[in-house]
């Protein structure tokens, strides 16, 4: 008789919490996801453990990680564990191991408060006129020597004269702009009449409306922007850039001096090596989007279609590999037939003899 074991309704519960408490732990944790990377120097594809992304607010901390994790080498190690999923506390503390043992840091308690605080966000402060100037939020990626930008630089092909220029380079700050931008709309919207210096104000700041009207369409990257970008990070440099309030690892390619972003998005976590990386040029300036790029930085889309007529030719192949299979049987079974036998029974000699005499006996005369 089989061992049958009794269903337990508690134990079936119990395992269901086990497991959905498994499932909501790792909603929390970061996916990571094995990419091959040309190392900068050696020129050799390496494997790298990256994090990905699920949800909003982390993006801060995963580039940066990233950065570092693509950054490695025998001089400077930064290697996450081999497993699927990190969490934020195992990451805070890879991180402020990896300070304490290059010095990054003297204030590790500071460090390890900064850095618990970005796995929900980063604030910043670009300057709009410097793709490196930060009036705060920059000071983290100082600390582990990875460069930020950005790309939010004003310029004149954003339909913006001399003295719109000449005013917001006064402003300098996004935020400052980002204020002056609601002073101008709580004047606009007063009932009482303006005081001769509110006049001037709204006269002389209506380019903050083009620049604040725009920043989402343009997702904060302008083709100065870009321009800048392109001739200060140099070949196989790995840094961060902040754009449209997100932050990604951007690597420049040596072979194409193009530029190039991380893939985090989990959902291409399980894509191997189709989908590793962004491109980030004039396309990204025009439509918010870069293309899709392999591992080798080809244009996914090739990559794909190229496995597909792949499958499509060996399935032709296969085919016809049937087919002759199956002709070649054919032709087998035929010269294999053995010749028809007669189906008429052969007659016995002995017993057509006997059946005569036993006739012969039996005449009546």
């Amino acid at each position: 008789m089989d061992n049958v074991q009794e269903h337990d309704p508690d134990t079936q519960e119990h395992n269901n919490e086990t497991q959905n408490h498994k499932q909501e732990d790792h909603s929390n944790s970061y996916q990571t996801r094995t990419i091959p990377f040309i190392e900068p120097l050696s020129r050799e594809y390496q494997k790298r453990i990256i994090l990905c992304q699920t949800v909003n607010g982390p993006c801060p901390i995963i580039a940066l990680s990233n950065a570092l994790i693509l950054k490695s080498n025998v001089d400077r190690p930064f290697e996450l564990p081999k497993k699927r999923y990190i969490t934020p506390d195992e990451l805070t503390e890879y991180l402020v191991e990896f300070a304490k043992a290059y010095g990054l840091c003297k204030n590790q308690q500071s460090l390890q408060d900064k850095l618990t605080s970005m796995h929900f966000g980063q604030q910043l402060n670009p300057c709009l006129y410097d793709i490196e100037k930060f009036e705060y939020g920059h000071e983290i990626f100082c600390t582990f020597g990875v460069r930020l930008v950005h790309g939010w630089i004003l310029s004149d092909d954003m339909g913006l004269s001399d003295e719109d220029l000449s005013y917001l380079r006064k402003l300098e700050y996004y935020e400052k702009v980002a204020d002056t931008f609601a002073e101008r709309r709580s004047l606009l919207e007063m009932q009482e009449p303006l005081t001769e210096q509110q006049q001037d104000f709204l006269n002389n700041s209506t380019c903050v409306d083009k620049v604040m009207e725009n920043r989402y369409t343009m997702q904060f990257l302008t083709n100065a922007g870009l321009k800048k970008i392109l001739e200060l990070v140099g070949p196989g440099e790995i840094v961060v850039v902040f754009r449209s309030s997100h932050f990604s690892t951007m690597y420049s390619n040596p072979d194409s001096f193009a530029q190039f972003t991380l893939v985090t998005d989990s959902g291409y976590a399980r894509t191997g090596e189709d989908v590793v990386w962004e491109t980030f040029d004039s396309q990204t300036v025009e439509t918010g989007n870069g293309e899709l790029c392999a591992a080798n930085f080809i244009p996914a889309v090739y990559v794909l279609n190229q496995r597909k007529e792949e499958k499509k030719k060996r399935a032709k192949d296969d085919e016809q590999y049937a087919k002759r299979l199956a002709k070649e049987e054919e032709e087998r079974g035929k010269k294999e037939t053995p010749k028809k036998a007669s189906n008429t029974p052969r007659r016995n000699k002995s017993n057509t003899q006997k059946s005569r005499k036993q006739s012969e006996n039996c005449l009546i005369s």
